[in-house]
């Protein structure tokens, strides 16, 4: 992997530096954007899990903004989640308002996840380039 194929978002560069965690890479015509929970800003994670979904929303728009990319993008998003039955519509609302994710087909993949954690949600995603 050369260095030109790490994409960080702005702001994101400690984050790489310190720990060597590539937001997302490209792939030949592909990027493959690393998983993201839905901590806040200033690293917290938000108790509710309305909150937690609009963060990893924000991260996931971020990483791929970063490359030039959007949601319209996305051909392929897994989602992790704690509690689905009790949060899938809160997720369905987020996701439906904040990415515009659902603005074209692309392929989903949920899985539940045993509540072993605060964290309500893990999502990663892969997207193909646009072409000029």
């Amino acid at each position: 992997m050369k260095p030109d194929d790490v994409v960080i978002p702005p702001g994101w560069d400690k984050l790489y530096e310190r720990w060597h965690y590539a937001p997302a890479v490209r792939d030949g015509d592909h990027l493959r954007c690393s998983g993201v929970i839905g901590v806040g800003p200033d690293g917290t994670i938000a108790p509710d899990a309305q909150t937690q979904f609009r963060h990893a929303f924000q991260r996931a728009t971020a990483i791929l903004a970063a490359a030039g990319l959007d949601f319209g993008d996305v051909l392929e998003m897994t989602t992790y989640h704690v509690h689905l039955q009790e949060h899938w519509t809160t997720f369905m609302q987020v996701m439906m308002s904040d990415s515009h994710a659902l603005n074209r087909t692309f392929s989903a993949s949920v899985t539940a996840l045993l509540p072993t954690t605060y964290q309500k949600l893990y999502a990663e995603c892969a997207s193909k380039p646009r072409t000029p």
